[in-house]
């Protein structure tokens, strides 16, 4: 696992993208899994000006969610196909290009399974996380087994209360969703988690120096062969350094040039 710490979520932004635009540069069929929510925009507008400015072509490129809510009407703004799309228009991607659960069919766990197979097939070059306050990733909830595949799943209180300020009231907040399970997720081969506030700071430690544990679903990330985690100098600042260096050899973590003044400056 390669720890980047950076003084603002700009600079995370750029770094995350730049991994994402290397990897498209050089797969000659790049599958890039993306995770939504404001953690992820200045990556995604990032990846939109590396686009712009010619800097790397997404011609070929196919693009996965991670989850998507179920309930929501197909058109309504806050469906994360809909911001998906969005963002693919500003860098030459296609609708037909552009894939997420299948929240509208009827069976929707013949869709989870449908979705699943479709990932895997995919072989995901790429896949871009976020942490969610509890520890979740994508929305596997703290317990999601490990060996867990694309599911429907109901949401916890503290994802809901999280994610009500996209919606009119904590009411109108969808309560379930499609999500990729843990297996599914760490069979991208590089996997790029993105963190950005002190919000995220005690998951974060928890994700990175505490136990490998389904109670923090983000911990299975330190079991992936190639991992980046990329974080601004408040997520940062909960990391315990004697820790990290006490897991360090053993888990094959690496620090880069410039880490150790991250954390000092988080302080």
């Amino acid at each position: 696992m390669r720890i980047v710490i950076l003084p603002n979520e700009s600079q995370v932004g750029v770094e995350a993208a730049q991994i994402v635009a290397s990897y498209v540069r050089s797969a000659p069929r790049p599958a890039i899994g993306l995770a939504t929510g404001s953690t992820m925009n200045p990556v995604l507008d990032c990846l939109a000006s590396i686009y712009a400015n010619g800097a790397v072509c997404f011609d070929s490129v196919e693009l996965f969610l991670l989850d998507e809510y179920v309930g929501l009407d197909r058109s309504h703004p806050r469906a994360y196909i809909n911001e998906i799309r969005c963002f693919a228009d500003r860098i030459g991607v296609p609708e037909d290009r552009v894939h997420g659960p299948p929240v509208w069919d009827r069976d929707l766990n013949e869709a989870a399974t449908r979705y699943d197979k479709a990932v895997v097939r995919a072989q995901i070059g790429v896949q871009l996380l976020g942490i969610g306050e509890n520890g979740h990733l994508a929305f596997n909830e703290p317990g999601s087994p490990h060996d867990s595949t694309t599911r429907l799943v109901r949401l916890s209180v503290s994802t809901l209360e999280a994610n009500s300020r996209f919606f009119d009231s904590n009411e109108a907040t969808p309560r379930t969703a499609i999500t990729q399970g843990l297996s599914t997720i760490t069979r991208a081969k590089h996997l790029v988690l993105v963190a950005t506030g002190s919000h995220k700071a005690p998951a974060v430690a928890d994700a990175i120096t505490g136990e490998v544990t389904t109670a923090v679903p983000a911990s299975i990330i330190r079991r992936h062969p190639q991992t980046t985690v990329v974080l601004d100098y408040p997520a940062s600042s909960a990391l315990d350094l004697t820790r990290l260096a006490a897991i360090r050899e053993a888990e094959a973590i690496t620090v880069d040039p410039g880490t150790n003044d991250g954390f000092n400056r988080a302080r």
